[in-house]
């Protein structure tokens, strides 16, 4: 759960540190006071983007720091995610912080160490899910609801190998469309590659032939003078005249006499010594040398006609012998994609036939997984819906044949009949704002389920709705707290009085600069400040007894969870009759 926030410099945050709790916490305050703040820096915290136009006026950094409790399903999701995030899942804590300068540059550093977007943007999805105001547009937006429906009920094995036929399928159409559009120019090109694949397999050259040609031909050309020298070597080293040995031989025995007498000549004896050995050495190594010398005419000429062939191909395509051997090897295989059906529209044709006919297969599994998925969530967002005060609402997925595409060939949009004797409507055309902002709910609430993150914002998610309504809401809210650390910007008492902790969010002006702080709420304070948010500015002991009777109702709701299973039938009805009475004074 995020256990700390800490904000400085933030738009009209000077700074601020809050202690969140777990269950339900609500932050509430007047329109402008900075809650959208609040939830601009949570969003940073999830890896958003940032610009430096939400910096403080006058500062030239803004800060955004969270402290995660990390429990054992978060570290084994976060094992799971990735490598790079093992190492954080051996911790208890984790600290993120973001720093944004004026120059738009965002640093990142996850406990103490600096990190990456792409990082972080791994990371938070294990540990927070936010839900902004702009979500309730995205249902009114049909493209939305097949990523909707696919995230609640599809398999990823599914949609991946749609997506990766139908990149075959669109290969195969592209290349034989291609083929048609282009087929004279594609078969001179063939041709021409062709011609030259088998000039260049036919030279056979290899890597590194013509510098070891040049340098056998050099040898055999210079036989003669070779010859000669290397014969008036070895008469210098071995020659019946004398060689030069003879004397080098006779000055180290000399020495090692000397040296007898003086051990201070025995440096020089032994310099002596190894010159004799090495003159030795050289003279075998001439001599090995001159009995693999011999002259071949037939040779010399056979290396002067390969050289002057890898010459000529050369010049003709202009490179190097290794560029020709890449050149050889790469239109070899554009060869072997032609002649595999490349020049053959009776082939490409066929190649592509058969990857749309394991297109459609796929596309038919993926519909009815869609569909099964579709009936499910139905079913569950009724169920839902009822629990919200939407008793007699239908809620329906249509799933309707598309153009193929690589999410399949499925148009899927959510329809709605709120009303008994309704039709069933796109939802885009018939709910209102309070209809959308309990669907949002009902969705958000399903689609998390199945996901990892322990602390769920909603930001303004009962927008629209109101009175017994409200408080409906904020029960399912509280529910889904049981289970997970949820954060809740609203405008409702209903819903801020039955939070565990509730925060106001404060503007203040002085003569130079306006701030926003938040503060965490005891319970007479909460009792003021519901009862300001029930009456507005003229607060009188009615409000006040209406903000008390709301939070008396949360109480309820914890006596009521601790009886267990005697709280069913008639005892839960007159519980519900309770909550009822308790609500009339804040409707009204």
């Amino acid at each position: 759960m995020l256990a700390v926030l800490r904000i400085e410099n933030l738009a009209i945050i000077d700074e601020t540190e809050i202690e969140f709790t777990r269950g339900l916490n609500a932050l509430t305050g007047e329109t402008g006071a900075g809650k959208s703040i609040i939830f601009k820096s949570i969003e940073l915290l999830s890896g958003k983007r940032a610009s430096s136009d939400i910096i403080r006026a006058g500062a030239e950094r803004c800060i955004v720091e969270g402290l995660f409790i990390l429990n054992e399903e978060m570290r084994q999701n976060l094992a799971a995610h990735s490598e790079q995030l093992e190492e954080f899942a051996a911790e208890d804590e984790l600290l993120i912080r973001r720093v944004i300068d004026r120059s738009g540059r965002s640093k990142i550093y996850l406990n103490g160490n600096l990190s990456t977007a792409t990082i972080l943007q791994q990371v938070s999805p294990c540990l927070i899910d936010v839900t902004g105001q702009h979500q309730q547009q995205r249902l009114l937006e049909t493209s939305s609801h097949r990523s909707l429906l696919d995230e609640f009920g599809v398999s990823k094995a599914t949609l991946e190998e749609v997506a990766g036929l139908y990149e075959c399928f669109a290969t195969a159409e592209r290349e034989l469309q291609g083929f048609r559009e282009n087929s004279k120019e594609q078969r001179a090109y063939y041709e021409r590659i062709r011609i030259e694949h088998e000039e260049l397999e036919a030279a056979a050259l290899q890597e590194g032939e013509r510098a070891q040609a040049e340098e056998e031909l050099d040898r055999l050309a210079n036989f003669e003078g070779l010859s000669a020298k290397l014969s008036e070597c070895l008469d210098l080293l071995e020659g019946d005249q004398g060689s030069i040995e003879s004397p080098l031989r006779d000055c180290l025995h000399l020495l090692q006499s000397c040296a007898k007498i003086d051990p201070a000549l025995q440096e020089a004896t032994a310099l002596v010594e190894s010159s004799v050995v090495q003159l030795e050495e050289s003279r075998l190594a001439v001599n090995e040398y001159m009995a693999r010398l011999e002259s071949d005419p037939g040779r010399l000429e056979e290396l002067r006609e390969r050289i002057a062939e890898i010459a000529k191909l050369e010049r003709r395509y202009q490179c190097d012998l290794a560029g020709l051997i890449r050149y050889r090897d790469s239109i070899s295989e554009e060869i072997a994609n032609f002649e595999a059906g490349g020049l053959d529209e009776q082939k490409l044709s066929a190649r592509r036939d058969a990857a749309k006919k394991e297109l459609l297969a796929a596309e038919v599994a993926l519909t009815k997984e869609r569909t099964a998925a579709g009936e499910r969530l139905s079913k569950l967002v009724v169920r839902e819906l009822a629990a919200l005060n939407m008793k007699r609402a239908r809620f329906s997925v249509d799933i309707s044949e598309a153009q193929s595409g690589p999410h399949g060939a499925d148009r899927v949009e959510f329809t709605l009949a709120a009303n008994p004797g309704e039709p069933f409507r796109p939802l885009t055309r018939v709910a209102s704002g309070g209809e959308l902002s309990r669907i949002l709910l009902v969705l958000k609430t399903l689609l998390n389920e199945s996901k990892s993150a322990a602390t769920q914002i909603f930001d303004e998610i009962d927008s629209g709705i109101g009175g017994a309504v409200a408080q409906v809401v904020g029960e399912r809210l509280l529910e889904l707290a049981q289970h997970r650390q949820v954060f809740l910007i609203t405008h409702a008492p209903q819903i801020a009085a039955l939070a565990d902790t509730q925060f106001e969010i404060q503007k203040s002006t002085n003569s130079s600069r306006t701030s926003s702080t938040i503060k965490k709420l005891k319970q007479d304070e909460r009792v003021e400040h519901i009862a300001r948010m029930l009456a507005g500015k003229n607060v009188s002991a009615q409000f006040e007894d209406s903000a008390r009777a709301l939070l008396e109702i949360r109480g309820a709701n914890e006596s009521a969870g601790r009886s267990g299973s005697a709280t069913k039938g008639g005892k839960k009805a007159n519980t519900r009759k309770e909550k009822k009475e308790a609500s009339k004074p804040a409707d009204a």
